[in-house]
């Protein structure tokens, strides 16, 4: 979370990223952004509920569909996929590296935002994932690993069918399955305590790193194809 608040205080000032964090209900930014962080709220919190409906504010801000797309990408995808896997394994990251990150990410190889919207250089509505996403899905169910190939597709299928995507699910091993499923619903909640159980257990660090990256992946996958859906369904509504 900090790491993506040093690249956000770049643009809205750092007061006002952490007023973000503390209640962007309150937070001092525009109406645009107000009503986005609404839509990754609920994607992120309630997915089961999410639906068209919860676009169409978005739209009534006059934010065109190429930058709701890229909200979705960046809230829905990228930050519950990397979100996940840091409450999950424990990442703290030293301030000055912090700080150094949001630099980094922000000024190198990147337009400021509103020019990339502007001149439309956002990724084109296409109503499919995007190849790179299915090609990082691909890699992590269908390649090598040190857990076992089954189970890695066990997780992650279970991960979608939680999320309601028309997945039957299997039974897991009980340690590996409250671990996993944590990750999909409250992986701020993990402790040292759930990761040591798993390796007293007999799974290694690199298994361990292989179901949370897995679990991680079924949850910010599945909650992009639910946004994903809905902004089709607006698309479609409105052809």
């Amino acid at each position: 979370m900090l790491s993506h608040g040093a690249v956000a205080s770049r643009y809205l000032g750092e007061d006002v990223v952490y007023e973000a964090f503390a209640d962007w209900t309150k937070a001092r930014v525009r109406p645009e952004v107000k009503v986005t962080l609404g839509m990754l709220a609920k994607l992120t919190r309630r997915p089961l509920e999410f639906g068209a409906a919860d676009m169409v504010p978005l739209l009534g801000q006059g934010i065109p569909l190429a930058a709701i797309e890229q909200a979705v990408i960046i809230g829905g995808f990228i930050f519950n996929y990397q979100n996940r896997m840091a409450d999950a394994l424990g990442a703290d990251i030293p301030q000055d590296k912090i700080k150094r990150a949001g630099a980094v990410l922000n000024l190198e190889g990147r337009r400021p935002l509103k020019d990339r919207l502007r001149d439309g250089e956002m990724i084109p509505l296409k109503g499919a994932i995007p190849e790179e996403i299915d090609a990082l899905i691909r890699s992590i169910t269908t390649g090598p690993g040190d857990l076992d190939l089954g189970l890695r597709q066990v997780i992650f299928n279970n991960g979608l069918a939680d999320l309601g995507l028309d997945r039957s699910k299997a039974a897991l091993p009980d340690l590996v399955d409250g671990f996993v499923a944590a990750i999909g619903h409250k992986a701020a909640k993990i402790t040292d305590e759930d990761v040591g159980g798993l390796l007293k257990g007999g799974w290694s660090e690199a298994q361990v790193f292989e179901m949370t990256v897995t679990a991680a992946a079924a949850a910010a996958f599945g909650r992009l194809k639910i946004a994903w859906g809905a902004l089709s369904d607006i698309v479609l509504s409105s052809s």
